[in-house]
């Protein structure tokens, strides 16, 4: 019994482990994400700037998209914990576009797009 509650706890930490720390950064798979990302937030920009809410709704969702792959590792450096922080503002905020672009709401769409730009900023300065 002692043998299946200690093989037991040893698998149990080697998960929650190898979980916190994520896979190893893959720049390969970053730069893909960061491809993505700024043909995107193009796209975005192009779509408010027309009031063509379909199409920016679209942009908002790709970048949401993409970005979630980006939690799976962890960063080239800093904390993996700011690393999930920063991403899941990203997401959250890209996912806020999409509904601000089913609203018609233009003025939030705009206000989106810059704090998506900020946020992107603010991660090439953390983790660049």
């Amino acid at each position: 019994m002692k043998k299946i509650v200690f093989w037991g706890l040893m698998f149990a930490s080697l998960f929650f482990i190898g979980t916190a720390w994520g896979e190893s950064f893959d720049g390969g798979k970053v730069a893909q994400v960061m491809e993505i990302n700024l043909s995107s937030l193009r796209k975005a920009h192009e779509a408010v700037a027309a009031r063509e809410d379909y199409n920016a709704a679209a942009a908002f969702y790709a970048i949401a998209h993409a970005d979630r792959a980006l939690l799976e590792m962890s960063p080239p450096q800093g904390s993996k914990a700011d690393w999930d922080r920063l991403f899941h503002r990203l997401i959250d905020t890209a996912l806020e576009g999409v509904g601000a672009a089913g609203e018609h709401n233009h003025a939030r769409q705009v206000e989106l797009l810059k704090q998506l730009e900020d946020i992107r900023n603010a991660g090439h300065s953390e983790f660049r």
